[in-house]
């Protein structure tokens, strides 16, 4: 399949949400120095999105093969189990909202900036699942990403990239040898159907987590994931 490649997206984030994500109040000396910050960042905002369907060419305990690139995770391979296509993405903030929250210069401002970009790519993640739902009625979406789990190692993204002719050229979106990306506010993962409710964050026991959106579950890896022997 083509990319799909989605540059024009059109949102609106909640300002009652953001407020309480930034601790202010209508009452606040800052609030109306924020909400003029807000302004700004929306003004220079270009999130962005490319994906692909991938169809699977092998499955084993360990790894799933789509279209030549192999992906090595057992979880993945478990979760991937009764599926045949996936849609594999890159998200941004964009390279827009990146440099300009890159010269901010005070520390309360950066703050905002951050808080500010990462809503901005939560935004795109949803507009960018909604275009898959509504364009290939896969039913029910769960998605993992490479490095959110120690079973599934950040050095995969390289393979996840590869599937891709260049994000780089289509999204702006870097990544180093490291395998970090840039802008800093990008994901990349794979979106599968799913029978049942999947979420990294109850298989990761790191409590202090600010994008926690599940309860960590000690027992779900060995009941659902480890080899079982004879």
């Amino acid at each position: 399949m083509n990319e799909v490649l989605l540059d024009n997206m059109k949102f609106e984030l909640d300002l009652s949400s953001l407020m309480k994500k930034v601790r202010l109040t209508e009452n606040n000396r800052r609030y109306d120095s924020f909400v003029k910050f807000l302004n700004e960042a929306y003004s220079v905002s270009r999130p962005k999105a490319i994906y692909k369907s991938l169809y699977i060419d092998k499955k084993d305990n360990d790894s799933v093969t789509m279209e030549g690139a192999v992906f090595k995770s057992r979880i993945l391979a478990v979760n991937l189990a009764e599926v045949n296509r996936v849609f594999a993405f890159v998200v941004t903030c964009g390279t827009e909202l990146d440099q300009w929250g890159k010269k901010r210069e005070k520390m309360l401002e950066e703050y905002w900036a951050d808080i500010i970009m990462q809503c901005v790519l939560f935004e795109a993640i949803d507009i960018m699942k909604k275009d898959i739902v509504d364009n290939f009625n896969p039913g029910k979406l769960a998605f993992m990403n490479p490095g959110s789990l120690q079973e599934w190692s950040l050095e995969e993204q390289q393979t996840l990239f590869s599937v891709f002719h260049d994000v780089q050229k289509s999204i702006g979106v870097q990544i180093n040898p490291e395998c970090i990306m840039t802008p800093r506010h990008s994901v990349s993962g794979i979106f599968f159907p799913a029978k049942v409710d999947y979420e990294n964050c109850r298989l990761c026991p790191r409590e202090q987590c600010p994008g926690r959106r599940a309860p960590y579950d000690k027992d779900l890896y060995d009941k659902h994931y480890s080899i079982k022997t004879p």
